[in-house]
Protein backbone atom coordinates (compact mmCIF):
# COMPACT_ATOMS: atom_id res chain seq x y z
CA UNK A 1 0.00 0.00 0.00
CA UNK A 2 1.29 3.91 -0.44
CA UNK A 3 2.37 3.33 3.44
CA UNK A 4 4.43 0.51 2.62
CA UNK A 5 2.66 -1.99 4.34
CA UNK A 6 2.51 -5.44 2.74
CA UNK A 7 0.17 -7.96 2.38
CA UNK A 8 0.47 -11.78 1.09
CA UNK A 9 -2.26 -14.01 1.03
CA UNK A 10 -1.52 -17.99 0.04
CA UNK A 11 -3.30 -21.50 0.03
CA UNK A 12 -2.52 -24.79 0.60
CA UNK A 13 -3.64 -26.86 -2.82
CA UNK A 14 -4.16 -29.97 -0.49
CA UNK A 15 -7.22 -27.76 0.73
CA UNK A 16 -8.82 -28.77 -2.50
CA UNK A 17 -9.27 -32.70 -1.39
CA UNK A 18 -11.29 -31.12 1.53
CA UNK A 19 -13.96 -29.04 0.04
CA UNK A 20 -17.76 -29.98 -0.08
CA UNK A 21 -17.92 -30.99 -4.00
CA UNK A 22 -14.04 -33.34 -3.79
CA UNK A 23 -15.85 -36.70 -3.53
CA UNK A 24 -14.96 -39.85 -5.24
CA UNK A 25 -16.65 -40.93 -6.83
CA UNK A 26 -18.77 -37.25 -7.06
CA UNK A 27 -22.24 -37.38 -6.87
CA UNK A 28 -24.26 -37.65 -10.17
CA UNK A 29 -27.74 -37.34 -11.25
CA UNK A 30 -28.44 -40.64 -13.41
CA UNK A 31 -31.75 -42.29 -13.08
CA UNK A 32 -33.39 -45.26 -15.25
CA UNK A 33 -35.53 -44.37 -18.15
CA UNK A 34 -37.08 -47.81 -18.55
CA UNK A 35 -37.39 -50.77 -15.90
CA UNK A 36 -34.44 -53.42 -16.07
CA UNK A 37 -34.63 -56.93 -15.57
CA UNK A 38 -31.87 -59.22 -13.86
CA UNK A 39 -30.53 -60.21 -17.45
CA UNK A 40 -30.60 -57.27 -19.75
CA UNK A 41 -27.38 -56.20 -21.22
CA UNK A 42 -28.28 -52.64 -22.00
CA UNK A 43 -29.43 -50.33 -19.97
CA UNK A 44 -31.18 -46.88 -21.12
CA UNK A 45 -30.18 -44.37 -18.50
CA UNK A 46 -31.26 -40.61 -18.10
CA UNK A 47 -28.14 -38.12 -17.77
CA UNK A 48 -27.78 -34.75 -17.32
CA UNK A 49 -23.76 -34.08 -17.59
CA UNK A 50 -22.50 -37.30 -20.24
CA UNK A 51 -19.72 -37.31 -18.42
CA UNK A 52 -21.00 -38.68 -15.50
CA UNK A 53 -21.49 -42.16 -17.95
CA UNK A 54 -18.14 -41.74 -19.56
CA UNK A 55 -15.26 -40.24 -17.29
CA UNK A 56 -12.75 -42.64 -15.61
CA UNK A 57 -13.39 -43.46 -12.10
CA UNK A 58 -10.31 -45.90 -10.73
CA UNK A 59 -8.09 -47.70 -12.55
CA UNK A 60 -9.93 -50.66 -14.57
CA UNK A 61 -11.21 -50.82 -17.97
CA UNK A 62 -14.55 -51.35 -17.09
CA UNK A 63 -16.79 -48.56 -15.78
CA UNK A 64 -19.04 -49.42 -13.01
CA UNK A 65 -22.38 -48.10 -11.87
CA UNK A 66 -24.37 -48.88 -8.95
CA UNK A 67 -28.22 -49.60 -9.38
CA UNK A 68 -29.73 -50.27 -5.64
CA UNK A 69 -27.83 -52.83 -4.07
CA UNK A 70 -26.34 -54.26 -7.09
CA UNK A 71 -22.69 -53.39 -9.24
CA UNK A 72 -22.56 -53.63 -12.68
CA UNK A 73 -19.84 -53.00 -15.13
CA UNK A 74 -20.65 -51.13 -19.07
CA UNK A 75 -18.59 -50.76 -21.63
CA UNK A 76 -19.61 -48.30 -23.33
CA UNK A 77 -22.48 -45.07 -23.05
CA UNK A 78 -24.17 -44.35 -26.37
CA UNK A 79 -25.96 -41.05 -27.02
CA UNK A 80 -30.01 -41.86 -27.89
CA UNK A 81 -31.38 -38.66 -27.24
CA UNK A 82 -31.82 -35.40 -25.26
CA UNK A 83 -29.89 -36.99 -22.32
CA UNK A 84 -30.77 -40.62 -22.71
CA UNK A 85 -28.14 -42.83 -23.26
CA UNK A 86 -27.51 -46.39 -23.60
CA UNK A 87 -25.55 -48.31 -21.25
CA UNK A 88 -24.10 -51.02 -23.52
CA UNK A 89 -21.88 -54.25 -22.81
CA UNK A 90 -23.29 -54.45 -19.22
CA UNK A 91 -21.98 -57.32 -16.69
CA UNK A 92 -25.01 -58.00 -14.25
CA UNK A 93 -23.76 -58.81 -10.04
CA UNK A 94 -20.44 -58.17 -10.58
CA UNK A 95 -18.21 -57.53 -7.02
CA UNK A 96 -20.04 -60.39 -5.34
CA UNK A 97 -23.57 -58.23 -5.67
CA UNK A 98 -26.59 -60.29 -7.04
CA UNK A 99 -28.08 -58.64 -10.57
CA UNK A 100 -31.58 -57.14 -9.76
CA UNK A 101 -34.59 -55.06 -11.39
CA UNK A 102 -34.86 -51.88 -11.12
CA UNK A 103 -38.23 -49.59 -12.01
CA UNK A 104 -38.43 -46.22 -14.21
CA UNK A 105 -36.87 -43.28 -12.27
CA UNK A 106 -34.55 -45.31 -10.05
CA UNK A 107 -31.32 -43.42 -9.35
CA UNK A 108 -28.11 -45.01 -10.43
CA UNK A 109 -24.35 -44.16 -9.43
CA UNK A 110 -21.26 -44.75 -10.64
CA UNK A 111 -18.75 -46.54 -8.52
CA UNK A 112 -14.89 -45.83 -7.95
CA UNK A 113 -12.62 -48.84 -8.88
CA UNK A 114 -9.03 -49.53 -7.97
CA UNK A 115 -7.44 -52.98 -8.87
CA UNK A 116 -3.90 -54.47 -7.83
CA UNK A 117 -2.20 -50.61 -8.09
CA UNK A 118 -0.10 -49.40 -5.86
CA UNK A 119 -1.65 -47.40 -2.67
CA UNK A 120 0.49 -43.83 -3.04
CA UNK A 121 -1.04 -43.65 -7.25
CA UNK A 122 -4.44 -43.88 -5.65
CA UNK A 123 -3.48 -40.75 -3.60
CA UNK A 124 -2.35 -39.21 -6.65
CA UNK A 125 -4.89 -40.21 -9.10
CA UNK A 126 -8.03 -38.73 -6.50
CA UNK A 127 -5.68 -35.64 -5.76
CA UNK A 128 -4.74 -34.90 -9.74
CA UNK A 129 -8.11 -36.46 -11.19
CA UNK A 130 -11.02 -35.53 -8.65
CA UNK A 131 -9.38 -33.37 -6.53
CA UNK A 132 -8.42 -31.42 -9.19
CA UNK A 133 -5.10 -30.32 -7.65
CA UNK A 134 -3.06 -28.80 -10.16
CA UNK A 135 -0.30 -31.14 -11.34
CA UNK A 136 2.08 -28.72 -10.91
CA UNK A 137 1.46 -29.08 -6.98
CA UNK A 138 2.13 -33.03 -7.28
CA UNK A 139 5.77 -33.79 -8.55
CA UNK A 140 4.71 -37.29 -9.99
CA UNK A 141 7.88 -38.26 -10.86
CA UNK A 142 9.07 -38.19 -7.55
CA UNK A 143 5.92 -40.13 -6.15
CA UNK A 144 6.78 -42.63 -7.94
CA UNK A 145 10.72 -42.45 -7.42
CA UNK A 146 9.84 -42.62 -3.37
CA UNK A 147 7.01 -45.35 -4.24
CA UNK A 148 9.17 -47.62 -5.83
CA UNK A 149 11.72 -47.23 -3.46
CA UNK A 150 10.13 -47.86 -0.07
CA UNK A 151 6.35 -48.94 -0.98
CA UNK A 152 6.59 -51.55 -4.00
CA UNK A 153 4.78 -54.10 -1.72
CA UNK A 154 1.69 -51.57 -0.52
CA UNK A 155 -0.84 -52.31 -3.32
CA UNK A 156 -4.68 -52.52 -3.02
CA UNK A 157 -8.26 -53.46 -4.46
CA UNK A 158 -10.48 -50.82 -3.43
CA UNK A 159 -14.17 -50.32 -4.42
CA UNK A 160 -15.83 -47.39 -3.64
CA UNK A 161 -19.73 -47.84 -3.68
CA UNK A 162 -20.65 -44.44 -2.92
CA UNK A 163 -19.45 -40.40 -2.81
CA UNK A 164 -16.85 -40.25 -0.14
CA UNK A 165 -14.72 -36.66 0.68
CA UNK A 166 -11.63 -37.46 -0.78
CA UNK A 167 -10.28 -35.84 2.17
CA UNK A 168 -11.30 -38.69 4.18
CA UNK A 169 -10.39 -41.54 1.61
CA UNK A 170 -7.03 -39.88 1.74
CA UNK A 171 -6.29 -40.69 5.06
CA UNK A 172 -7.56 -43.54 4.60
CA UNK A 173 -4.99 -44.17 1.97
CA UNK A 174 -2.19 -42.82 3.94
CA UNK A 175 -2.74 -44.60 6.75
CA UNK A 176 -3.13 -47.87 5.26
CA UNK A 177 -0.27 -47.42 2.56
CA UNK A 178 1.96 -45.90 5.62
CA UNK A 179 2.85 -42.94 3.25
CA UNK A 180 2.84 -39.30 4.35
CA UNK A 181 2.23 -36.46 1.77
CA UNK A 182 3.38 -32.35 2.78
CA UNK A 183 3.96 -29.60 1.28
Amino acid sequence: SADGTVTLSGSDPLMLAATANAKFPRDMDVRLVSPINDTQTTIQVLSTNAADLTDVFGNTVANWMKVGSEIFSYTGASFVSDGIYNLTGCSRGRLGTVAATGAVDVRLQRVGRYEDIETWAIGYDLMINHAKVPTAFIDYAQWADEGGTYLPTFRSTVTIHNPEPIQDLMGEICQQGMFFIWW
